[in-house]
């Protein structure tokens, strides 16, 4: 990830943490559903992606961050962790 979204995010703009999960997802989607996918190649990129993500999830927790996460970005997240879960095979998360 770039230095300016990192410095974004450590600035608490959690929108942008919300639309990179969400653009990551889909582009993870469109390549699950592209028919020369290697399967073993996309659940690669899927468990980075989802690193990704709960990284930014974790970093509106952290004492790094200068404003608290707000619940919108935090809603969008944790529905494209879900996503993700659901296409991969893993059971389903209450909560991230």
């Amino acid at each position: 990830m770039c230095l300016l979204c990192r410095a974004l995010l450590l600035t608490g703009d959690y929108f942008l943490g919300g639309v990179v999960a969400g653009a990551l997802t889909k582009l993870l989607l469109r390549l699950r559903k592209s028919t020369n996918a290697d399967e073993k190649e996309v659940n690669k990129l899927t468990a980075e992606a989802m690193l990704y993500i709960v990284s930014i999830l974790r970093l509106g927790e952290s004492q790094a961050s200068l404003h608290p996460r707000d619940d919108d970005a935090v809603d969008r997240m944790v529905t494209c962790l879900k996503v993700r879960c659901a296409f991969v095979g893993l059971p389903q998360l209450s909560y991230c």
